[in-house]
């Protein structure tokens, strides 16, 4: 199972927007979830320790209530950075992680697995088809995953670079 994402990421890796990091340094916007719902990716912004910021781009859904969805391995680094700071920016970005809108503030936590069926669906209806055939392999392989909320608006753990 790992050996398929061990072999994945680095291709993802590659292929990333080059100035992905710069968005975490314009100006922030509003939290807009109907800009975010029609994106099918996000550029998800998690910050070290020390305050540097690391975007990420996640394939991601929108749920009718304004709240962000996207699934990661337990194992990521975003995870663990998500874990020691809830503080996130994201906004809407093509599949390299180039921004398509301002970022906004939000506030992420881990869900627990009761709730992985109602964020699962949420994500998998904003699966377009250039996710579909990686998704699906995570599925079929059984690849171990968890689940992320992000609502709009900073939770006042951590500071901004």
């Amino acid at each position: 199972m790992r050996w398929f994402m061990d072999l994945f990421y680095p291709l993802m890796e590659g292929a990333r927007y080059r100035r992905a990091g710069e968005a975490a340094e314009e100006q922030l916007g509003a939290w807009d979830a109907d800009s975010l719902g029609k994106a099918r990716q996000t550029l998800l912004v998690t910050f070290k320790r020390s305050g540097e910021a690391v975007p990420t781009p996640v394939n991601c859904g929108v749920s009718e209530d304004g709240r962000l969805f996207f699934r990661s391995e337990p194992h990521m680094a975003k995870i663990k950075r998500i874990a020691n700071n809830p503080r996130v920016l994201v906004g809407p970005c093509n599949i390299r992680g180039k921004p398509r809108g301002p970022l906004a503030e939000g506030t992420a936590r881990l869900l627990p697995a009761d709730d992985n069926d109602f964020a699962y669906s949420v994500v998998r209806k904003n699966w377009g088809p250039t996710m579909w055939p990686s998704e699906m392999a995570m599925d079929g392989l059984g690849v171990p995953v968890v689940y992320v909320e992000v609502s709009g608006g900073a939770s006042g753990v951590g500071e901004l670079p």
